[in-house]
């Protein structure tokens, strides 16, 4: 599953038709301790956790999840994650892409 962008929009023209796709987003603060890890790398970022340094709200960018059968899997910011829970830090605002 793949989350695309367009020109900053979620809805747009595909194929010779033009069909439009538009894919579901939701966002809200959710529980990280609970979450699947993403597919792609299921820890976080040694380097960007270090370069990241300690957690800091003023920086932060929603994570992003996808909305499966068995829960919610991490999409996109498995070193946010990581990050927060060594701040102490057990809820996050995300995006929720179904």
């Amino acid at each position: 599953v793949y989350n695309i962008e367009v020109f900053g929009e979620h809805v747009y023209e595909v194929g010779e038709f033009g069909y439009i796709v538009h894919n579901t987003c939701v966002e809200k603060v959710v529980d990280i301790r609970y979450l699947r890890p993403s597919l792609a790398r299921d820890f976080a970022d040694p380097v960007k956790l270090e370069r990241m340094g300690a957690f800091d709200w003023s920086k932060y960018k929603p994570i992003e999840l996808l909305q499966e059968a068995g829960g919610l899997r991490v999409q996109s910011g498995m070193t946010r994650i990581e990050a927060a829970l060594r701040a102490g830090i057990t809820s996050l605002p995300a995006k929720i892409f179904s």
